[in-house]
């Protein structure tokens, strides 16, 4: 039995179904989708119509984002997966929209998504990849050995180059990466015979920790909001569940509509971040804000219209929305609230 056990764990694996959902763009759509039933809860149509008044923007705008939002999330996996030698190969679910399921990378049209084409990047027979600590591999799906050169650039200008060769069916360390600290593209292109056979990027973020001219609190208090009152900027992170006057913290694994599998997390049905247009510039929201990483604390906000939300979420066709981080205006001041840790993550410089 053990012997068996362990002959299974050697056996090349594939991952029989992955992905994530990325709402395509109803002004694409043939047919009849728009009266399609969400889950019986409300139909396409009804999301449409209110993602301005919800959102801010029209549902093609919201969508737009939310399918790079999709593809930097498939991008991410992939290169995960890649990284494994173990997992000769990998099937994504679906081609296609279809019913309330929006995971294809074709709309219900079949047309072609925005990143279809760059999924292409990520199926090339040598892919490099660095992970979140500067570590480069790079993977070989090929029978053949391959040598040649790797470049590294930041915003266009080289910042290493090296030699590389890599075995045939296997993915290998190639160095470590003083990654910049500044914002910008890091490129890794590898080269044989000077010729470019492969390349990747990252979007690098540069969120080093600032000052910050918020009042910090860990809770809303009468203190909090007479300083708002003044004309004061308030940062109140909030860490525990409570319900206060117009918003709620809630566990993100609480249920967010009773009569289904969804919770706050959105792991089920995928949930899509948004941003106040005065976060656009702060975040790199086309890759879903992957800046917040490790901010995230289990907590969500369920607030009223005399907040306004800041970074929310949006559960499949806005079948919940909930917030991250919201503001209200107060006398001559504001209040800014957040169940993101973003003092211990060094980040109160994305606020706006």
């Amino acid at each position: 039995m053990d012997r068996g056990r362990e002959e299974f764990k050697n056996l090349p694996k594939i991952v029989s179904e992955f992905g994530v959902w990325s709402l395509s763009d109803p002004a694409l759509w043939k047919g009849n989708w728009m009266d399609f039933s969400l889950m019986g809860i409300k139909k396409i149509r009804d999301f449409v119509s209110e993602s301005l008044e919800k959102q801010g923007q029209t549902a093609s705008d919201l969508f737009k984002q939310v399918q790079w939002q999709g593809y930097y999330a498939l991008k991410h996996q992939i290169e995960q997966m890649r990284l494994h030698d173990s997992i000769i190969g990998f099937v994504l679910t679906e081609l296609s929209d279809i019913s309330w399921e929006a995971n294809g990378i074709l709309d219900y049209s079949r047309n072609d998504k925005p990143f279809t084409d760059a999924l292409r990047m990520l199926n090339q027979d040598l892919l490099p990849i660095m992970n979140d600590e500067g570590d480069i591999y790079i993977s070989n799906i090929t029978d053949k050995s391959v040598e040649g050169m790797m470049k590294v650039e930041f915003n266009a200008k080289t910042i290493k180059s090296c030699q590389f060769s890599s075995d045939p069916m296997k993915t290998i360390s190639v160095g470590k990466l003083n990654t910049p600290k500044d914002k910008g593209l890091l490129k890794i292109t590898l080269l044989t015979d000077n010729r470019v056979v492969s390349l990747n990027a990252y979007h690098l973020h540069g969120m080093d920790q600032e000052s910050s001219e918020f009042e910090i609190f860990y809770e809303f208090t009468e203190e909090a909001e007479k300083m708002a009152e003044s004309g004061k900027s308030v940062f109140i992170q909030l860490k525990t569940p409570q319900k206060l006057d117009g918003f709620e913290v809630v566990p993100t694994t609480r249920k967010a509509v009773e009569s289904s599998n969804m919770t706050w997390a959105g792991d089920w049905i995928s949930g899509f971040y948004h941003y106040h247009p005065e976060m656009m510039g702060r975040l790199n929201y086309e890759s879903g804000a992957e800046e917040l990483l490790g901010s995230f604390t289990g907590l969500a906000i369920l607030h009223s219209d005399e907040y306004e939300s800041l970074i929310g979420k949006m559960l499949g066709w806005n079948l919940g929305n909930c917030s991250y981080l919201i503001r209200k205006k107060i006398g001559k001041g504001e209040v800014i609230i957040s169940t993101l840790d973003l003092i211990k993550m060094g980040k109160l410089n994305i606020l706006p």
